[in-house]
């Protein structure tokens, strides 16, 4: 009879091999992002030709972050909320404005009117990512107690 021994994977290689595939992970989700653009601004494509990419990012953001969350990996910042917020709604609008700028679009009510729709997205894109990332905050929050509350009372009964 022959005894199989286990190979053990050193913990430095594990760690590696786990950034080698989160850096894969981030690198197809940002193709995935390129191909949906550049199929929507250059090719002029319609929607249903590149709807699968949109919907495997949006799918694959979504599990990325309530998994961090309910496993407790966010970082339990307030400041980093609000810079997020203000990024996303920086983003948001520039990309809203770039989209003003290739169409050629101008409102029929004047300048005045365009910059009001700016400011307005600014706003919604704020409030939304703020919405967002407080409830995101909350309950990572909420799972992280819990986690440190069962380890206490592990530690406690031992």
């Amino acid at each position: 009879m022959k005894i199989k021994k286990k190979h053990q994977v050193d913990e430095r290689i594990k760690l590696e091999r786990q950034k080698i595939g989160n850096e894969t992970c981030i690198f197809v989700l940002l193709m995935l992002l390129i191909s949906a653009f550049v199929q929507q601004q250059i090719f002029k494509a319609p929607l249903s030709q590149y709807i699968v990419e949109l919907a495997i990012l949006l799918i694959a953001s979504v599990y990325i972050i309530f998994r961090n969350i309910f496993s407790g990996n966010v970082n339990n910042k307030k400041p980093l909320i609000f810079v997020n917020c203000l990024v996303v709604s920086i983003s948001a609008t520039s990309l809203f404005v770039i989209q003003y700028i290739i169409n050629g679009t101008v409102s029929e009510r004047g300048l005045g009117s365009d910059i009001l729709s700016f400011v307005v997205m600014f706003a919604v894109a704020m409030l939304g990512s703020l919405g967002a990332g407080l409830t995101f905050f909350f309950l990572n929050k909420k799972r992280t107690q819990k986690i440190e509350k069962k380890l206490d009372e592990d530690e406690n009964s031992d």
